[in-house]
């Protein structure tokens, strides 16, 4: 199981999900995901002006006008995705802390459920905005490679998480008790303060 116990798999999910989220980030507030002809725009902002006599680029600073229903969708799916992603990055820690030595399905389940959701909204998007900037003659821009990538970094975090899931506990795994901790009984849903030693 390695230096982790358990969580040895688990952690390997989170650093996936870790560079999901910091490349999901990136993109969320570039506004680099196309160009309209004058200049970049993201989801929320616009960039850089292209055509160097075109004055007043920032006067509407924020992508805030004219937006069509395939543009909310790609907002929405990138904040379900931002959810979705957190989740589990605040949770691995206390399992790793919690649960050294120990399989929970239960946790790993909801882990498995949100890394696919952040996939699945992820990739929703991406398609979303491919057809809606095509159809608006928009040229597509580096974050747009980059949200793919971060799509491919959860949807390895998910197919990790689940083989944890599916995994059956091995027979000689046994909890490892410290002189004063909390333990999570594996198999009931009972939490115990272990004290071998009186204060």
């Amino acid at each position: 199981m390695g230096v982790f116990g358990a969580a040895s798999m688990p952690f390997i999910a989170g650093v996936a999900l870790l560079g999901s989220a910091i490349l999901h980030i990136v993109c969320f507030i570039s506004p680099n995901w196309a160009n309209d002809g004058t200049q970049s725009l993201g989801l929320w902002r616009y960039g850089k002006c292209r055509e160097p006599g075109f004055q007043n680029c920032y006067k509407h600073d924020h992508v805030d006008t004219q937006l069509k229903d395939w543009f909310l969708v790609v907002r929405a799916m990138s904040c379900l995705a931002v959810i979705g992603l957190s989740l589990p990055l605040v949770i691995l820690p206390v399992y790793m802390y919690i649960a050294l030595g120990m399989y929970y399905r239960r946790m790993m389940a909801f882990m498995s459920f949100c890394s696919i959701m952040a996939t699945l909204t992820i990739a929703a998007a991406v398609v979303v905005f491919v057809i809606g900037a095509t159809d608006k003659g928009w040229s597509l821009e580096w974050c747009f490679i980059v949200e793919i990538i971060a799509g491919l970094f959860a949807f390895i975090g998910f197919v990790v998480f689940l083989a944890v899931l599916l995994t059956r506990r091995p027979a000689g795994l046994k909890p490892t008790y410290y002189p004063s901790t909390i333990h999570v009984d594996p198999d009931k849903p009972k939490l115990y303060l272990v004290q071998t030693e009186p204060y």
